[in-house]
């Protein structure tokens, strides 16, 4: 798909543990800048319309989606503060997608998710 094909498109959510799992290591600098990269040259990044925010139970590439707490996973506390303070992703409104297993996981992860943005 090009940027003349991608006018057609509305918009995107991307899925932090899906892109990991596709193969973009995002848990390191160069990986938020190799999709961030992506993103652009084929669609353009004003299309990212939603982030779905988790980490990931499994190992990189690994193929498989288990949605893991902010933190918790395989791209770690380190990958997901550089990944939502990205330029292309910074002003991207985030929905925590993350296991619910008690009525303090989803506060928990919000505070979490809070103390990675920059001022």
């Amino acid at each position: 798909m090009d940027k003349t094909e991608s006018a057609l498109i509305g918009g995107i959510c991307l899925d932090t543990c899906h892109a990991f799992q596709a193969g973009y290591e995002i848990s390191k600098g160069e990986g938020v800048a190799e999709i961030a990269g992506e993103i652009e040259r084929h669609m353009g990044l004003e299309k990212v319309k939603l982030i779905h925010l988790n980490d990931s139970k499994k190992a990189f590439n690994s193929r498989v989606d288990r949605h893991e707490h902010i933190g918790s996973g395989a791209i770690g506390t380190g990958g997901l503060k550089r990944f939502i303070n990205h330029p292309a992703f910074r002003d991207v409104p985030l929905i925590l997608e993350t296991p619910k297993k008690s009525e303090d996981d989803d506060p928990r992860n919000l505070k979490v998710v809070r103390s990675f943005l920059l001022k």
